[in-house]
């Protein structure tokens, strides 16, 4: 893994770490963008069934992934400012490294010559990352709504 990635892998883990506002008004905006790149992908490139079964194997996984993160992260209401703060735990840490991982993997591997390849496997970390956002945000919001009925 060269000295940047690296770089970046760390920063991901001190910010994934730290505690941080919940903006809930803002929660939904990052899942919609990553569900329109998906539309994209489907209309302009061809998939064989084949394909298409991985992306959505990948979707559920990334899924279960995003619920294991939520569940496991600490949401803490500031009564006096009215805002809900969360601090994810190690858990958070795994999807990250295992798609620094997989790139590492891709880098080695393929050396960049077959770019078929390549636009499927980013594609297939894309529909990952998708299922986990999804998943994640979702039991984020209802978490947060319970925290804030219970202290209403």
């Amino acid at each position: 893994m060269n000295d940047l990635s690296l770089i970046i892998l760390m920063i991901i883990i001190i910010l994934q770490l730290k505690e941080r506002e919940l903006k809930l008004a803002n929660i939904w905006i990052l899942p919609v963008i990553v569900f329109c790149l998906l539309i994209n992908i489907f209309l302009t490139r061809q998939f064989t069934l084949v394909m298409i079964l991985i992306f959505i194997g990948l979707f559920i996984f990334g899924g279960v992934v995003g619920s294991v993160r939520a569940l496991t992260t600490t949401l803490r209401l500031d009564a006096d400012h009215n805002k809900i703060y969360s601090r994810g735990s190690y858990l958070v840490l795994i999807p990250w490294i295992v798609v620094f991982i997989l790139r590492l993997m891709v880098e080695y591997s393929f050396g960049g010559s077959i770019q078929q390849t390549l636009n499927h496997i980013s594609d297939s970390i894309l529909f990952l990352i998708a299922g986990n956002l999804c998943a994640g945000r979702g039991i984020l919001l209802l978490k947060a709504k319970k925290l804030l009925s219970q202290n209403a």
